[in-house]
């Protein structure tokens, strides 16, 4: 199955468990989770079980605490070492296009971003859904 047929295919999926009120626009669906599996834990391919992402996201969260970690330990000791730095900011790779991004600053302030490329608009199957979705709206107001 290609990668467009699997997004359609979850696509439908979620969609039969969504409903929207036409009048205002606000979307109804299942939970967050609290307690009970949630709709991504339910639609996970056969190959994934919950435990296998836990496991991921366990690591992800490790990793970036490790990285803020390095980094901030590392500033700490070029501050003691240069009294003109104010800032050391480092970005490294997770996994894929995913990315972490540690700023530490002299007044002790950190910034931790972390990028993951899933969300990114610009690229796959997402871009196609978003291009796809303008052109209807776009289609809607030649009407």
């Amino acid at each position: 199955m290609s990668a467009a047929e699997q997004v359609q295919e979850l696509a439908n999926k979620i969609k039969d468990s969504l409903t929207i009120d036409n009048s205002n626009g606000v979307i109804s669906g299942p939970a967050i989770g609290e307690g009970e599996p949630t709709l991504y834990e339910k639609l996970l391919p056969d190959n994934l079980t919950p435990d296998t992402v836990k496991a991921v996201k366990t690591y992800d969260t490790q990793f970036v605490a490790g990285t803020t970690r390095a980094v901030t330990e590392l500033a700490k000791n070029a501050y003691a070492n240069n009294a003109d730095l104010n800032s050391a900011s480092h970005t490294l790779g997770m996994f894929g296009k995913d990315t972490v991004t540690v700023t530490a600053s002299r007044d002790g302030s950190v910034e931790v971003s972390v990028t993951n490329r899933a969300a990114d608009t610009n690229s796959g199957q997402l871009k196609v859904a978003v291009k796809e979705f303008k052109a209807a709206m776009n289609e809607a107001k030649a009407d």
